[in-house]
């Protein structure tokens, strides 16, 4: 059993900003650093995917790409024809096929009424 982070030193430019674990979205990889995404904000942390993926909790986050770790309560629909996950704030993050079956049963919309 891992014990979640409730908060991480991230950057935004060259300032450094301590943000909580519950204001975050979603995460993305972005080359040898994190791109963690806020409602406010997003900010970069020098992390890896496998690292913050223990750190969050695996009961508020999942993860959906290799690229990908989001909040489960921020995702509003998933795509399973176009593998696409469409948050609460209309932004749409790919599906990768092997973390499909781990997906949860979202609200599921066709490919072509997603829009």
């Amino acid at each position: 059993m891992n014990k979640s982070a409730q908060s991480f030193v991230v950057y935004k430019g060259r300032s450094k900003a301590v943000i909580n674990a519950q204001d975050i979205i979603y995460v993305r990889v972005n080359g040898n650093y994190l791109e963690i995404h806020t409602k406010e904000s997003s900010y970069l942390m020098r992390k890896t995917m496998k690292e913050i993926e223990t750190q969050l909790a695996a009961d508020q986050f999942i993860r959906i790409h290799r690229s990908y770790i989001v909040r489960r309560s921020e995702i509003h629909t998933i795509c399973r024809n176009s593998l696409e996950a469409k948050m609460q704030n209309n932004q749409r993050l790919r599906i990768g096929k092997k973390y499909l079956k781990s997906l949860p049963h979202f609200h599921q919309a066709e490919s072509n009424k997603m829009s």
